[in-house]
């Protein structure tokens, strides 16, 4: 029987605010999210990407200044981000249809202008000049073709391929609603660069400080 596998998805802030909104960059911090300018929830859905078919059980702890930690914080901070992750779902929602609605217009105006002038081509080499040597029919089929694939290649592509990357996130963020949000006073101590297992059944990802 396989071991239940927990990891620990540590993100340290000065503030709240650093979870929710990037900070300004800054090399000389010690803080991973401010030294790359990016906000905790950014942190957090880029660790879940690498090694979400990994995880069993997740945790969310949040590392704040002693200062910043008031009473009912940890309730408040867990609604908060499960607001944070619905709004970004259904923003990602709309950006899906706005992709397919754009993407499926442009691919069905496109297809009509190919097919007129297949039609018009057809039409052309059967009726106006079927003697037309067989060498200069092969040489405007083949510019059809080649014109109708590159026209139709980038709006198929949008179609099939654009919607991928929000619909992964909203997977993710939906994970990310589940998770149990824990939150610990930051004491500013040195953290391992990478993630070691803590026991023989759990795992911690690497802090910040």
């Amino acid at each position: 029987m396989r071991t239940q596998q927990t990891l620990d998805i540590t993100v340290s802030v000065a503030t709240l605010d650093q979870l929710f909104n990037a900070p300004a960059v800054n090399p000389f911090s010690e803080k991973e999210i401010e030294a790359r300018g990016e906000s905790g929830m950014s942190y957090l859905l880029r660790q879940l990407q690498g090694h979400m078919r990994d995880w069993r059980d997740l945790r969310l702890t949040v590392r704040l200044p002693l200062d910043q930690i008031t009473d009912g914080l940890q309730p408040r901070l867990s609604q908060a981000v499960r607001r944070y992750c619905q709004a970004r779902i259904e923003n990602n929602t709309l950006d899906i249809h706005m992709i397919r609605v754009r993407s499926s217009t442009g691919l069905g105006i496109l297809l009509a202008i190919v097919a007129v002038l297949a039609i018009t081509v057809y039409v052309l080499f059967t009726q106006v000049i079927p003697d037309a040597p067989q060498a200069i029919q092969f040489a405007v089929v083949a510019t059809l073709s080649l014109f109708a694939w590159v026209s139709l290649w980038d709006p198929l592509e949008a179609l099939l391929f654009n919607p991928l990357e929000p619909m992964r996130e909203n997977r993710l963020l939906r994970r990310i609603m589940e998770l149990n949000v824990i939150v610990e006073p930051d004491t500013g101590a040195a953290t391992p660069a990478h993630p070691r297992p803590s026991s023989a059944d759990a795992r911690t990802l690497p802090t910040e400080a």
